[in-house]
């Protein structure tokens, strides 16, 4: 088992950074930084960003192309010495 502490932030592939944009504004994230092609949104902790959303078009969205980065309260008991 793994012993999850917090999720860092999730990772998304969308479409239309414009429309996740909104939809992430309606539930009270905030813009921390955007590109052509990523956006970036906080919440109103210390956290720099919470949210990434990449624009990609192989068909592949929400489901299918998300992820999360984590962050572990104890070792693995995979990882050996």
């Amino acid at each position: 088992l793994i012993n999850v502490e917090d999720i860092i932030y999730v990772r998304h592939q969308v479409s239309d950074l414009d429309v996740m944009e909104r939809f992430l504004i309606d539930f009270s994230l905030l813009r921390a930084s955007r590109t052509k092609t990523t956006l970036y949104m906080r919440g109103t902790g210390e956290a720099v960003y919470l949210h990434v959303s990449e624009l990609g078009s192989d068909g592949r969205e929400g489901a299918n192309a998300c992820g999360c980065v984590t962050r572990w309260a104890s070792r693995s008991p995979f990882i050996r010495d």
